[in-house]
């Protein structure tokens, strides 16, 4: 059985994880970046929760966005 990111014990991140799934859901696909800005959370904390919602089958992984030149995203 699959552990709910609604069960664990550790609150502020199952509040974050909460959010992150309430975005994606309401506004569609986000970026890392995007996530980052818009929970005002550093990228690396975002990379942790969006990696565990991808293993606990919550999110999906869209891959790289296509840019027109500069740095990869």
């Amino acid at each position: 059985m699959k552990s709910s990111f609604l069960n664990h014990k550790d609150g502020k991140n199952s509040v974050m994880k909460q959010r992150i799934v309430g975005l994606c859901v309401s506004e569609g696909d986000y970026s890392l970046a995007d996530l980052s800005k818009e929970l005002n959370s550093s990228i690396p904390t975002i990379t942790k929760l969006v990696g565990e919602l991808i293993d606990e089958g919550f999110l999906v992984d869209m891959g790289k966005l296509d840019t027109n030149g500069g740095r990869r995203p």
